[in-house]
């Protein structure tokens, strides 16, 4: 379930630096990138560094990249070799990897840079491009029944995308994209739990469905 809180707004340094990079990894996010990417991969934006380590256990070759020269140094730190973009331009050759990933990376980027940091994703993959982002698509729902994600907390995140927003911006540069809902929330489980245990029962069984979730998944392939 992702969190939800009333601490003030942070930025992603204060999220990342010093604490360790493999507890913020989410494994239905491993688990998306396990299942899409190729042998070869470059993660852009890898923060400190904990999917990139992850990837790597797992048998992938895998360069971490980011434009945060302290990331960089983190990510290192872990035995991954890691490199710092120059300049949004990515320091690869044309088709070098099967798989770029961008985990959590999106909603950082001003619009006058996304769509180049997406050229240079498209450049040196010669598979896909795998990207995680926030879902905002429940954000006024939520707020009805008094909830806020996170993700509206941090004060480094400047876009907001939707499964719509975001199919329009991947569509301008790749050929073919799929867009998948995950991480369902369930508010329920802040009511009393007189009310909670016995719908928690029936989400288990399957007779009910999540209505929310806090992440799009998204496949942008270099060929259609």
């Amino acid at each position: 379930m992702s969190r939800f809180t009333d601490d003030p707004r942070r930025t992603a340094d204060q999220y990342y630096v010093g604490q360790d990079p493999v507890a913020r990894v989410s494994g239905s996010i491993l688990e998306f990138v396990k299942t899409r990417a190729g042998h070869r991969i470059i993660d852009l934006g890898c923060g400190t560094g904990g999917y990139a380590v992850m990837l790597q256990r797992l048998g992938f070759e895998v360069t971490a990249v980011d434009s945060n020269p302290s990331y960089v140094r983190a990510a290192a730190s872990l035995g991954v070799p890691a490199r710092e973009a120059d300049g949004g331009v990515l320091p690869f050759a044309d088709k070098s990897v099967e798989t770029v990933i961008m985990i959590e990376v999106l909603e950082h980027l001003p619009d006058d840079s996304i769509e180049g940091v997406l050229a240079e994703a498209r450049r040196v993959a010669r598979k896909n491009v795998v990207i995680t982002v926030p879902d905002c698509e429940d954000a006024d729902q939520l707020q009805v029944i008094g909830l806020t994600h996170e993700h509206f907390l941090a004060a480094d995140h400047v876009q907001f995308f939707t499964r719509d927003r975001l199919g329009l911006l991947l569509r301008r540069s790749f050929p073919a994209v799929e867009i998948a809902r995950g991480d369902p929330l369930f508010p329920h489980l802040l009511l009393p739990s007189i009310v909670r245990r016995p719908l928690t029962g029936l989400y288990r069984l399957g007779f009910l469905q999540p209505s929310f979730y806090s992440r799009l998944f998204a496949e942008a392939c270099i060929d259609g």
